[in-house]
């Protein structure tokens, strides 16, 4: 059983990203690798318990969806069978993470190309039944600066 679990605010966070990046300077890139790893690290916590084997991690054009790529990449090392779906073109430095993740040999779909999405009706049953082909599912789709 994962313990007591303390959420940060959405202010929180953001002072810490600022304070690493101006005060400490560190690159965004750097803070992406240690949160996809640390991602990568309680994932493969709860499915080594849970005997799973397989893992689809959605992404979004963000650092989240960053963070979510490199988790992507430590868990196929950790010989999980490991998706990705892109939910939006990766550019910058998400390109490059997603390039890594197709190195490795990671199975890659994009939401729109693949699924149809966000169009109505069948295009939705199809990505659902895509997901269930998943004993896991790790959502880098948002992360904190996200309004709506």
């Amino acid at each position: 059983m994962i313990g007591k679990i303390t959420y940060g605010t959405r202010q929180m966070n953001k002072l810490l990203d600022e304070t690493l990046m101006d005060k400490y300077k560190f690159a965004s890139e750097t803070l992406m690798e240690l949160a996809g790893v640390a991602i990568a690290q309680v994932s493969h916590r709860i499915m080594k318990k849970k005997s799973y084997k397989s893992v689809c991690v959605l992404v979004g054009p963000g650092n989240n969806g960053g963070d979510g790529l490199v988790a992507a990449r430590h868990l196929k090392h950790m010989s999980y069978n490991v998706s990705v779906v892109m939910f939006k073109k990766l550019e910058g430095k998400n390109g490059n993470y997603h390039d890594l993740c197709l190195l490795n040999e990671i199975e890659s779909k994009s939401i729109n190309d693949d699924f149809g999405l966000p169009d109505e009706g069948q295009a939705k049953e199809t990505f659902k039944k895509y997901l269930t082909q998943y004993d896991f599912i790790i959502d880098g789709i948002f992360g904190f600066p996200f309004t709506g």
